[in-house]
């Protein structure tokens, strides 16, 4: 278990280490799939998934034709090259809804592939996860943390002073603790599922979907293929950085959260400020330590980010509280500091 209250803040770099796509290979990806081109009236290009979501939308709302949100399409696959993230790019255009709507069905798509080609899927013929291959990921790294001190009698408070704010759009952590306490403690999944929702997690921007256990209202399997209908869906509960910043609710459960953390972990996280803002500390409480991956980024990157934290967590002495590792991976960091941060 974790002695301090610990706030894991976690961003796509940290999904990466079980083959999630992440900044240019997902702005690919999207891009790839929302390249819709026709000879005559056979589409010969673009997603077959998502065209089949764009006519169901028309259909059922119609406001708009099928030109509209094709145009959007396009529109957003030409422009990829020059983003910087999907994310950033949307919210140049908050305004935009046939661009926000078609480039959430992207990302949905997107991610929901790439879950079913990560480390963490696995198949109706295998009974778990495979953890070996599992073994040079932060995700072996955090469960045995976990697991110290822990057995069947106070496996219910595993999760107390644990809290997680997860950036990226994917559900690999409830997934793998789901199934991690299961084989570990030879749990029931029923069982496993309880005491996975104890796990508390703030997903800023939404999921692509809930986890049949944790939700069986328009629930989507780990990795599954969404039907059209389900698409639409799940881009609905996708939220841009101007949608998720105008949820007061939000805002206030995320400020309670880093208030009540003693340490603070930054895993595969970009420090961008948008990201920032939403979880700029605002109480006087000081955070003791904070570790944080910037995994090939430069010293003078490293002094601004550095910068950024200590305004953002009102930190008085940073060189001593702020580790920062610009040589480290996520796995690599729960090496590095696997007593200093349990």
């Amino acid at each position: 278990m974790f002695d301090s209250r610990t706030l894991f803040i976690i961003g796509a770099g940290a999904s990466a280490e079980v083959n999630l796509p992440i900044g240019d290979d997902l702005t690919k990806r999207i891009a790839k799939l929302l390249t819709f081109q026709f000879d005559g009236f056979q589409k010969t290009s673009g997603d077959e998934l998502i065209y089949r979501a764009l006519q169901q939308h028309i259909s059922s709302t119609r406001r708009h034709d099928a030109d509209q949100l094709l145009n959007s399409c396009l529109r957003i696959s030409r422009a990829m090259p020059l983003a910087s993230s999907i994310d950033s790019y949307l919210d140049s255009s908050p305004d935009d809804t046939n661009m926000i709507f078609c480039g959430k069905l992207g990302i949905a798509r997107s991610i929901l592939d790439a879950e079913r080609t990560s480390k963490l899927f696995f198949g109706a013929n295998q009974a778990s996860l495979d953890f070996r291959a599992l073994s040079e990921t932060w995700y072996n790294k955090i469960f045995k943390i976990l697991c110290r001190g822990v057995s069947l009698k106070n496996i219910d408070y595993i999760f107390d002073n644990v809290s997680m704010i997860v950036f990226n759009y994917d559900r690999c952590i409830e997934h793998f603790i789901k199934n991690s306490l299961s084989t570990y403690f030879n749990l029931k999944p029923e069982r496993a599922e309880e005491i996975t929702k104890t796990l508390h997690i703030i997903h800023p921007y939404g999921t692509v979907g809930e986890l049949p256990w944790k939700s069986k209202e328009r629930s989507i399997s780990f990795g599954a293929t969404p039907s059209p209908e389900d698409l639409i869906n799940i881009s609905n509960k996708l939220y841009t950085f101007s949608e998720s910043f105008e949820k007061i609710t939000l805002k206030k459960i995320i400020s309670d959260t880093v208030d009540e953390s003693d340490t603070v972990v930054f895993l595969g996280f970009g420090f961008h400020r948008q990201n920032m803002d939403l979880i700029d500390k605002k109480s006087t409480r000081e955070i003791k330590k904070i570790f944080g991956t910037l995994k090939g980024s430069s010293e003078s990157d490293k002094l601004v980010v550095s910068q950024l934290v200590s305004e953002s967590f009102n930190i008085n002495e940073p060189e001593s509280k702020i580790h920062l590792r610009t040589d480290l991976t996520c796995n690599e960091l729960f090496q590095e500091y696997s007593l200093s941060l349990g």
